[in-house]
């Protein structure tokens, strides 16, 4: 298994979002999203590899979603496709976020349903 990659404000502008968004004008609008969130915990981590192996998250009470979890952090998406699954890189993701959680002093991590728009609890290390 290869790195992670985080892209933060210095370097969202040279490096590849990797999600569902394919097309230039939708992408830069999601890298614009993502510099009015970096002051606010928002970490967007990725596989040093070719393919869509990412996790995004924010502490909680600056999630997007409107959710009761202070102490948490919120996963807003978490994302291992094709090629990539079964080769680590999706326990590194979430090892990441859970060890963002312990550096912050958070409880532990949580993540959105988006169908049913209600916190998950994820399962960490963190306690």
């Amino acid at each position: 298994m290869g790195n992670l990659i985080e892209i933060s404000g210095d370097t969202v502008d040279r490096e590849h979002v990797c999600c569902a968004i394919s097309d230039k004008k939708s992408t830069q609008a999601k890298k614009e999203w993502m510099k009015g969130c970096f002051a606010d915990g928002y970490q967007f981590w990725k596989a040093d590899a070719r393919g869509k192996a990412l996790i995004e998250f924010v502490p909680a009470e600056n999630a997007w979603a409107s959710i009761a979890a202070d102490g948490y952090l919120f996963i807003d998406c978490f994302w291992v496709a094709g090629s990539l699954t079964k080769k680590g890189y999706g326990t590194a993701l979430l090892e990441r976020c859970s060890e963002t959680a312990k550096e912050l002093g958070e409880k532990r991590t949580c993540g959105s349903l988006r169908r049913q728009k209600t916190a998950l609890p994820l399962r960490s290390r963190v306690l």
